[in-house]
């Protein structure tokens, strides 16, 4: 019942181009979007943009609010980092976290996004009286992968992932708990308020934010690169073959036998946790991008077409695909996918691909009242 109830839905879902990047009047040049975090009260975007070497910080407005954004060239953007921006997240407080993949001096970057029903609520969208914007420098050659809010009722960290480190970083910017990997930590979110999930090489480990102990709960059969929240009991953990959900309620398996370690060593797997379902979705793309929707129980993945993949997530089922098939070599990947929920209530998938972000929503372009949704262009 369930998954055919989650097919009808996805079967109702329709585009549009919520937010774009265009490019520079002067020069031409459009800067692709790297990732992009959804602020519910403002109905806006953060996003990282860049190209090549170059990444930069911003907020794309509704498309009701009556300004435009500046150029990439305006000293008004919020930050400029010398490499690709890896990730973008907004705290419960409506603090903006940006990380860089390999910047050389700065990897970090935190600001507060304003109120926009403030009446000196400035057009690039943060409040500086709140929180003065602050660079920071994680690590001393650290790779950042990935970052994510501490959901509601925790203490309103962010936790980082890094090549070697995790981190978990006070609304300040103060590093309050790292923890040393020997795989970088590539896939980071939160099980519960008060512990962190961490996807690295083949397993998961459960970080406590109180104590900043470990535990080793689910081992993967192939590499980590994305983890998500299903609920407070289980996780769902992508790879480039598949998506498993995992129950912590499970016990960790013992080591496999001497007998066995030929075979395992033949099959490339290390003793895997057995998990709760089990999605083959194999693709070429070593960064999976993937989201869940826990209510519909909808799982999203980007595959090598560059089609978004729907999954029931109650029997792992196939139950619709979003987007045409892109076989071209030179193709703009699908970099991040979002279930939000915006400030009715109403859930929809956002991607990001090239300079546009897509909306998905029940029922396409008209609104609750029939009128066709407004497109939001810089």
């Amino acid at each position: 019942m369930q998954t055919a109830r989650s097919s009808a839905f996805a079967s109702q879902l329709r585009a549009h181009i919520a937010y774009q990047n265009a490019p520079c009047s002067s020069c031409s040049r459009q800067d692709l979007i790297y990732d992009f975090a959804y602020d519910q009260l403002s109905d806006s975007v953060a996003w990282g943009l860049g190209r090549d070497v170059h990444g930069y910080a911003g907020f794309a407005h509704a498309a009701n609010v009556p300004w435009r954004r500046p150029s990439h060239t305006d000293v008004n953007n919020f930050a400029i980092f010398h490499s690709e921006i890896s990730s973008v997240s907004i705290s419960n407080d409506r603090l903006a976290v940006f990380t860089a993949l390999n910047a050389s001096d700065r990897n970090v970057f935190i600001a507060a996004l304003a109120d926009p029903s403030h009446p000196d609520f400035r057009a690039e969208g943060l409040d500086e009286t709140l929180f003065t914007p602050t660079y920071l420098r994680l690590g001393i050659e650290e790779t950042l992968w990935a970052s994510s809010p501490n959901p509601p009722g925790g203490q309103n960290w962010t936790v980082i992932g890094a090549s070697g480190h995790a981190f978990m970083l006070e609304p300040t910017g103060r590093t309050v708990n790292t923890y040393p990997s020997s795989s970088d930590v590539r896939a980071v979110d939160w099980l519960n308020p008060n512990t962190a999930v961490l996807g690295m090489l083949r397993r998961t480990l459960l970080w406590d934010s109180r104590t900043a102990g470990t535990s080793m709960r689910f081992k993967h059969s192939e590499a980590v690169s994305a983890v998500r929240r299903l609920n407070d009991k289980q996780v769902v953990v992508g790879g480039p073959l598949s998506t498993c959900i995992y129950d912590v309620r499970m016990p960790v398996q013992r080591p496999y036998s001497q007998y066995n370690k030929q075979v395992r060593r033949n099959n490339h797997v290390e003793n895997s946790t057995q998990p709760v379902l089990r999605i083959d979705a194999p693709t070429k793309n070593p960064r999976t991008t993937l989201d869940v929707w826990p209510d519909a129980h909808i799982l999203a993945r980007r595959d090598d077409a560059n089609v978004i993949q729907l999954y029931s997530l109650t029997d792992g089922r196939s139950i619709g695909a979003l987007g045409k098939p892109d076989h071209s070599r030179d193709k703009a990947w699908i970099r991040r996918l979002r279930f939000v929920e915006d400030n009715k209530g109403s859930t929809s998938l956002m991607s990001c691909k090239g300079a546009e972000i897509e909306k998905w929503t029940y029922g396409g372009l008209q609104n609750d009242e029939g009128e066709p949704r407004p497109v939001w262009r810089s």
